[in-house]
């Protein structure tokens, strides 16, 4: 199944992943994003840790991530004015208003590294089934709401821009 909702504008702060999109270039990531909130920004501001962490994919049609960025949300407080990134492989991007159709699960870091593909392909027929279009060469999203290793909770997400 899946669920939908609307997710309103915001900013947040990103970073490209490589292409093989290991967990080393994962974790490179993730603390390039830590860096920034914790004050490696040009004003030297400390933000909190937000959830969820947000993965950005782009999917062939394999449903297989063909590039991909990982986004930390920017704490409401900075919403109007975040902080400049001081790292070059760091930046700003403003989403927009969007309707999400996502699918939740859990899964055990790091077991099963192709849960992502195989969950991505179940929403995407779930939205088939329920009459809802899946554009051609879909972007997905995986977003984490609980920062750290074990059981989690996971989704899917297709946005419409």
């Amino acid at each position: 199944g899946s669920e939908s909702g609307e997710v309103n504008r915001a900013k947040w702060v990103g970073t490209r992943l490589g292409s093989a999109g290991d967990d080393r270039e994962s974790m490179a990531a993730f603390f390039r994003l830590f860096r920034y909130i914790s004050g490696n920004n040009l004003s030297g501001t400390k933000m909190e840790m937000t959830a969820p962490v947000l993965t950005n994919m782009k999917l062939n049609m394999q449903f297989q991530v063909t590039s991909a960025e990982m986004y930390f949300y920017i704490p409401e407080e900075f919403q109007a004015d975040p902080p400049v990134p001081a790292d070059g492989d760091v930046f700003i991007k403003n989403f927009p208003d969007r309707v999400v159709y996502y699918r939740a699960f859990n899964w055990d870091f790091p077991e099963d590294r192709d849960i992502f593909e195989n969950e991505f392909r179940n929403l995407a027929g779930a939205l088939g089934a329920a009459g809802k279009a899946v554009l051609p060469i879909p972007c997905g999203n995986g977003r984490v709401h609980s920062t750290g290793v074990g059981r989690q909770r996971y989704e899917v997400v297709f946005a419409n821009y």
